[in-house]
């Protein structure tokens, strides 16, 4: 292998490198302003090409090699990505030993990696890899638009590229991949590999040499900092470091990466980690980066973009199939989908129909079974006053089966029996009628449905209730051909393919993924709605009535610019995918719109979580119930230390401001479901001796408190009717605690979405014996334990008057109490 030396002889007569006239790092929104500061100085353009000129559609370059081993050749050969790998890396390391230099072509490194494949199967294989890489690469627009620009104004362009395709090789994959004209302007091309040096060596040397213009009268344009800006620089080329990404979305692809390798456990075994958005996210403007931009534009962009692609797609299969689709959109949470739609499309499609789920299970009520289906998946204490707002029933008779069902031993059972009482169900089915044939008089003025269509119904979905209480009566009621939806998300249901399809579904996503998906869907529904409010019931001439919702103007006003960057976002991968030579494929997008959604709903950025706080998710049951999704940092982590990693209503965003293992923990517990409790999170335990006061007798006993996430302890001990005063003997074990809270809770809601409503804080009611509590500014829950026996002490009553309702008398009830020792007491010798 012989080495060429017309580098040695040209370095002799370079000029020494100048320094740039511009920034040494512009991004790509900057690429041509940066160029024309150069353009009167130089006569030819050097430009990388990979990750400059040509990008994948993958997360980083080796996932190619994923999509490659999927190709029939490599697995009849039994050839994976890894061991793909592996064989250049030892092709490398090989002539590294043998002639001192690391450049290997697709010939050696195969050969050297596969030893007994004959040369016309490696001869195959190199076939496939081109065509694979082919398949997985596009042009790069902002340097299209400089390379088209740079030859407007006569100046030279070629392409220095580190690879291990040779001349011939690379100029098929540009032909493949670039725009004809572009191609055609292309004056060289120069592989590393054909020289056996790469640019941090003598590459650009060999450059110089064959183009036989003076180092100084070139700029090289390139994304490595050292190949492409120091190595130029250091043969005197002017220089420009392409910056493909502000660090705020850098840091965004990174969470994306990882998010998506749990949602998706087959990247990087069975396929490559699809990664479809990157050039959109490069031409972000980063002095333009607005909060509403990095929540709309980068996050729920893509998401909305591959949903919208796919209502698209299958309103026009069921055109041509003849099924006579008639598209609506379920307000409010379709609202966002629908615009999207209407951009892909270049006009409205389908319509805009207020029907809540409330209004549709409120109409769906024909007969016994109806009922039955209905409170089989609803009836709880807690719920009955909402039920019975959703059965229709008069205010004076629901509050008359509430009464008495929660006078019951067994509330739900005989909530059920007095609701099949045949007065009650005749009540509930002439609601029911009431609420159906003004729901047609709507749907027939507003969506103009006709017999013998299918009715098509976009929502973001789950599992589908909605959908579900209209196929009860709709079809039959209006002649209808069918009911089918078009979800974002669908929870694997019984026979759900036949009635409905998601992006994200069970035809190839984990149903674990969904089901998680689903459980921290509060947020997405707040940045897809619509900023009218939900609508509870129709007149009698069918026009929706509303019921107000607690959405706060702030909210509305961001909602509102975050929606509006994820429609640019539409637009601009509308043109960007519309100019491409490569069709993008649909699983392609899902895969990567699926990572960022889990990116957005369990590893958000500082940035947006800051935006997002203070957020508010309305439940729309019929009632005005709502819960902050995020509601401050400190109020988050003191959450988290009360109940844990494990607490229903802690939405991802608290546990990521809490720490990144936290949330990690809890996105691996949902997604491989696997059977991890409070208690296992920690083996620090503090055991705390209590004596509790009980029917007139004193009783002693060791309780273990639990350590928190960030070196609190939680105490939890069980209280009755019969107890009535707690001791605990803090100074055993402590010189000196923070007190930051007692409370008592109803046992039966603990770690619930209704914990809050049935918890009491008691900490103001806690009295001290040989304690003394520091004063003064920071000292806030400082207790100082004067003598060993130092105790807190509680009377307790459990007839506290929680804020959501009765309590039952045989209720059981926890105290809890979280504090962090601050100094310890010395062991007696």
């Amino acid at each position: 292998m012989q080495v060429t030396n017309i580098a040695d002889q040209t370095m002799q007569s370079l000029t020494p490198p100048r320094f740039s006239i511009v920034e040494d790092r512009v991004r790509t929104t900057q690429l041509l302003q940066a160029f024309n500061a150069y353009a009167k100085d130089i006569d030819v353009l050097s430009l990388d090409c990979f990750d400059t000129l040509v990008w994948r559609t993958t997360d980083v370059p080796v996932d190619v090699f994923y999509e490659l081993q999927k190709h029939p050749l490599f697995k009849a050969n039994r050839i994976s990505a890894i061991q793909r790998m592996d064989a250049e890396d030892r092709a490398r390391r090989q002539v590294f030993v043998r002639f001192g230099i690391t450049e290997v072509t697709l010939q050696e490194i195969y050969h050297c990696g596969f030893t007994s494949l004959s040369d016309d199967t490696i001869d195959q294989l190199i076939e496939a890899e081109i065509e694979t890489e082919q398949h997985c690469c596009y042009a790069f627009p902002a340097v299209v638009e400089l390379i088209r620009h740079a030859h407007a104004l006569g100046k030279k362009v070629v392409v220095v590229s580190n690879t291990y395709l040779k001349q011939n090789e690379l100029q098929r994959l540009l032909a493949h991949v670039l725009p004809a004209d572009v191609m055609g302007m292309l004056s060289d091309l120069f592989c590393s590999v054909d020289f056996r040096s790469a640019k941090e060596g003598q590459l650009f040397a060999e450059v110089l040499a064959r183009i036989k213009i003076p180092a100084d009268r070139c700029l090289h344009v390139g994304d490595n900092p050292k190949a492409d800006l120091a190595a130029a620089r250091k043969y005197g080329l002017h220089a420009i470091n392409l910056c493909q990404f502000d660090p705020l979305v850098s840091d965004l692809l990174r969470m994306q990466a990882i998010a998506g390798s749990l949602a998706d456990p087959e990247a990087r075994r069975y396929h490559g980690f699809s990664s479809p958005f990157r050039g959109l996210y490069a031409g972000v403007d980063h002095l333009a980066m607005r909060p509403e931009t990095l929540v709309g534009y980068l996050s729920l962009g893509p998401v909305m973009y591959a949903f919208a692609r796919m209502v698209c797609a299958e309103y026009t299969h069921m055109q041509q199939a003849g099924k006579k689709p008639n598209l609506v959109y379920l307000m409010r949470d379709a609202y966002l989908p629908s615009l999207c739609t209407e951009i892909l499309a270049g006009a409205p499609i389908g319509t805009q129909i207020r029907i809540s789920r409330f209004t549709a299970i409120a109409a769906s009520f024909r007969a016994v079974c109806d009922v039955d289906l209905y409170l089989s998946e609803e009836c709880s204490p807690e719920h009955f006053p909402v039920m019975c707002k959703q059965l229709c029933l008069p205010e004076e008779t629901a509050q008359t089966l509430i009464a008495l069902a929660r006078a019951s031993i067994d509330p739900i059972h005989a909530f059920a029996d007095l609701i099949h009482q045949p007065e009650i169900l005749q009540k509930i089915f002439a609601g029911s009628a009431v609420y159906r044939e003004r729901m047609k008089k709507y749907l027939l003025r507003e969506a103009n449905l006709q017999p013998g269509e299918t009715l098509l119904l976009v929502d973001l979905g789950y599992v589908g209730r909605t959908q579900r209480a209209l196929s009860l009566f709709l079809p039959e009621e209006m002649q209808l051909a069918g009911i089918y939806g078009l979800y974002l998300l669908a929870i694997s249901q019984p026979e759900w393919h036949l009635t409905r399809k998601a992006l994200f579904d069970a035809s190839w996503c984990d149903d674990r993924v969904i089901t998680m998906l689903c459980a921290n869907c509060s947020l997405l529904e707040e940045l897809c709605s619509s900023a009218d409010k939900s609508v509870i019931h129709y007149d009698s001439e069918g026009q929706p009535i509303f019921v107000d919702g607690n959405v706060t103007e702030a909210q509305c006003e961001k909602v509102q610019m975050i929606q509006g960057e994820c429609l640019r976002f539409v637009r601009d991968a509308q043109g960007f995918f519309a100019n491409r030579q490569n069709d993008l494929h649909d699983n392609a997008m899902q895969r990567a719109a699926l990572s960022e959604l889990m990116r957005c709903m369990y590893l958000p950025l500082d940035v947006e979580m800051q935006y997002l706080q203070g957020f508010r998710h309305d439940v729309h049951k019929g009632s005005d119930e709502y819960f902050e999704i995020f509601a401050t940092p400190a109020a988050e982590l003191t959450s988290l230390r009360r109940r844990g990693v494990w607490f229903k209503q802690q939405h991802p965003f608290g546990l990521r401001a809490a720490s990144l293992d936290a949330v990690m923990l809890s996105m691996t517990q949902q997604r491989l479901a696997f059977d991890v409790n409070q208690r296992d999170l920690s083996l620090r335990r503090e055991s705390l001796p209590v004596i509790v006061q009980c029917a007139g007798k004193q009783y002693s006993q060791a309780v273990a408190a639990s350590a928190t996430h960030d070196g609190y302890f939680s105490l939890l001990i069980a209280l009755s009717a019969r107890v009535s005063d707690i001791a605990i003997l803090i100074g055993v074990n402590y010189e000196i605690i923070q007190l930051e809270r007692v409370e008592v809770l109803l046992k039966k809601h603990m770690l619930s979405m209704r914990e809050e409503a049935f918890c009491c804080d008691v900490t103001g009611d806690v009295l001290t014996s040989n304690i003394m509590q520091l004063g003064g500014k920071g000292a806030q829950g400082i207790f100082v334990c004067q003598q060993k026996n130092a105790a807190l002490l509680l009377r307790v009553d459990t007839n506290i008057a929680f804020d959501a309702g009765d309590i039952a008398a045989e209720d059981e009830y926890v105290l809890r109490m979280i504090f962090r020792p601050i100094v310890r007491r010395e062991a007696s010798v």
